[in-house]
């Protein structure tokens, strides 16, 4: 018996909670339904933010970010690149907010060896890294959070709206093409929305291992950014969608 189609989206969400990807042939194979059936219902779970749809199949939509400790030892050395462009970048005596994250962090320790920079962070690391360094450090007040080392939050919103700089620096919890810029928290997501829109220039950091990712919060403010700096060139299909959003990537090469 064919399963009805409530059965089948139960089957398919257990079945990418267990796997991190399945495909629309493995699908149809054990819902004994045709393939045209398993992508409209995986057309359907993704319009619910419940799974990421994909060329072939569907993906699972993470729920939580890594942490922090977690997040420093992945592609360390992608990061630190990362940094470098960043670095080549801002000139001296450029205003810069720098949002929290791993590879924002890389962006902030290349920084170090600019002049007289004037700094807006929400993350208490990045802000004792750039001190001895930078002309000024604004640490962007509010509730901090337990697994990091930074601020979010109403307040933490109002007192960077009366701030406006010349480059922000943006992390981001996942990149595709299929959902865009996501984010795993509402405050993080609005903050980084924030953040775009209080900067001349806005900067998204990434390496590639945030590529083909989703997260359950979309950033509304993508298109405003003028960059994204990663380590690795995009796939053609994630090439595609950033040309669409206007944004130039810049890798090493």
């Amino acid at each position: 018996m064919i399963p009805l189609p409530e059965e089948r989206h139960s089957i398919i969400l257990s079945a990418i909670e267990a796997r991190e990807f399945i495909s629309i042939v493995e699908l149809g194979d054990r819902l004994n339904v045709s393939r045209e059936t398993i992508r409209s219902d995986i057309s359907h779970l993704a319009k619910q933010n419940l799974l990421q749809q994909v060329r072939g199949g569907a993906t699972r939509i993470e729920k939580t970010e890594a942490a922090m400790s977690e997040r420093q030892n992945i592609n360390h050395a992608g990061k630190q690149k990362i940094g470098q462009i960043v670095a080549g970048i801002i000139p001296d005596g450029a205003s810069v907010i720098i949002d929290s994250g791993s590879t924002t962090l890389a962006a902030a320790r290349a920084l170090t060896e600019k002049n007289d920079l004037t700094i807006y962070t929400n993350d208490l690391t990045v802000a004792l890294t750039m001190v001895a360094s930078a002309a000024e450090v604004q640490v962007l007040g509010g509730k901090l959070g337990r697994s990091e080392h930074s601020t979010r939050g109403h307040d933490t919103l109002e007192m960077l709206s009366n701030y406006r700089a010349d480059f922000s620096l943006i992390g981001v919890g996942g990149l595709s093409a299929e959902h865009g810029f996501t984010d795993y928290d509402r405050d993080v997501a609005k903050m980084r929305d924030a953040m775009i829109a209080a900067a001349a220039t806005p900067l998204f950091v990434a390496g590639h291992e945030k590529f083909g990712k989703s997260a359950s919060v979309r950033l509304r403010l993508a298109d405003q950014a003028a960059f994204l700096a990663t380590d690795i060139q995009p796939t053609t299909e994630l090439a595609t969608y950033l040309k669409q959003l206007g944004l130039d990537v810049l890798t090493p090469e």
